[in-house]
């Protein structure tokens, strides 16, 4: 699939369990990808006024913290990569409430250097990339645009075994590149009554 042979990039938010599973799905297949943040919260709010990176209430979100983690690993040249699966592990995986030490934690452990004014001062810096999203036309996470600037919106039920994973790329891909098939959505039969609950309904 031509679309599938350069780089693309992921437009994801760390919070959304359709970008973790996007991101698990990505592992199994050979591509070159780059995410870049676009915040759900930033999308879904609805107050008005300045965007949720300058609210000061917002100051110590750790969804918008976590971004601020990427963007200082990745003005480093830090291990990107392994932010990102930590970070995703940490939201999805644990019951841990995450705070601002642990999005420190984190970004340290991928090769950023500093202290909490270095992750503070990569705040805003994921608002440029939401922006450049949104610019896109994108509107979830996550969102795959491809070398030519296609976009596919994603959502996963579940991480795709790894014998299939490749085809499932090519299928995104192959319907990015047709502008006027906008939604597939695949229809779930409705579940069969329980026999015992409607005898017991009925008696």
């Amino acid at each position: 699939m031509s679309n599938r042979t350069g780089r693309f990039e992921v437009f994801f938010d760390y919070t959304c369990p359709f970008a973790y599973r996007a991101h698990r799905w990505l592992q199994l297949v050979d591509v070159d990808t780059v995410w870049r943040p676009f915040s759900l919260l930033e999308q879904n709010y609805r107050g008005e006024g300045p965007p949720v990176w300058r609210l000061a209430e917002r100051a110590d979100d750790i969804s918008l913290l976590l971004f601020a983690g990427h963007e200082w690993v990745l003005s480093q040249h830090g291990d990107i990569d392994g932010y990102r699966r930590a970070a995703f592990a940490q939201w999805h995986d644990s019951d841990v409430r995450l705070a601002i030490g642990d999005v420190m934690r984190l970004a340290v452990d991928a090769g950023a250097q500093g202290d909490e004014s270095m992750l503070r001062a990569h705040f805003f810096d994921a608002e440029a990339e939401h922006d450049a999203a949104r610019a896109l036309g994108v509107f979830g996470s996550p969102t795959l645009v491809f070398g030519l600037g296609q976009a596919a919106y994603v959502k996963l039920d579940r991480v795709p075994a790894a014998d299939r994973a490749l085809r499932v790329l090519d299928a995104v891909a192959t319907m990015s590149e047709l502008p006027s098939l906008v939604e597939v959505k695949r229809p779930q039969p409705p579940t069969e009554p329980d026999a015992n609950h409607l005898r017991a309904e009925a008696s």
